[in-house]
């Protein structure tokens, strides 16, 4: 018999790989940062429908800051096709609001992570505190196809607010 202790502090345990082949569709590995905080919200992708959904981050002090967007998965879909993966070209864009214009916010571009088809991208950044930030995930091969979510993970040493909110294709326009 098996004795694993489920409130063990470090979650570690034993499996052989082809038990996880056998049991598992899909396996995701996370980084931990112990004392970090963590939001996490699903939003819709970019598509033929809308520029979907983006997000406003708080922050109150200057912080390190590990922000991720996971792309959802289908295993029915893709293996009804025969396919090992349908993933879509994602990026992400953080852009810090420096004020508005007209009546529409003004942002600058702070950085950014290259369109990938992993199922995830990333990126890591010092962001200052008492700004306003803009966090927009970037798709530009769904603009004819179904809609798609996605998950975005925020990670930071600091506490962190994070509001979901309506893209639009003006706003999402940057200067850097």
């Amino acid at each position: 018999m098996l004795r694993v202790l489920m409130d063990d502090p470090m979650s570690i345990f034993w499996m052989s790989f082809d038990d996880v082949k056998e049991y598992f569709a899909q396996v995701e590995i996370c980084r931990v940062h112990r004392g970090w905080q963590e939001v996490r919200q699903k939003a819709w992708l970019p598509s033929g429908v809308g520029a979907g959904e983006a997000f406003d981050l708080l922050l109150e002090e200057k912080s390190n800051v590990d922000i991720a967007f996971w792309q959802e998965r289908h295993s029915t879909r893709e293996g009804a096709l025969g396919a090992t993966c349908m993933n879509v070209d994602v990026g992400l864009a953080i852009l810090r609001r420096r004020g508005e214009a007209q009546g529409y916010a003004i942002y600058d571009l702070v950085d950014s992570a290259p369109r990938s088809f992993d199922d995830c991208v990333s990126l890591e950044v010092i962001l200052e505190g008492g700004c306003q930030y803009r966090v927009v995930p970037i798709c530009l091969g769904l603009l004819t196809e179904t809609p798609r979510q996605g998950v975005l993970a925020v990670h930071s040493v600091k506490p962190v607010r994070l509001q979901k909110v309506s893209s639009s294709w003006r706003e999402a326009g940057t200067r850097s």
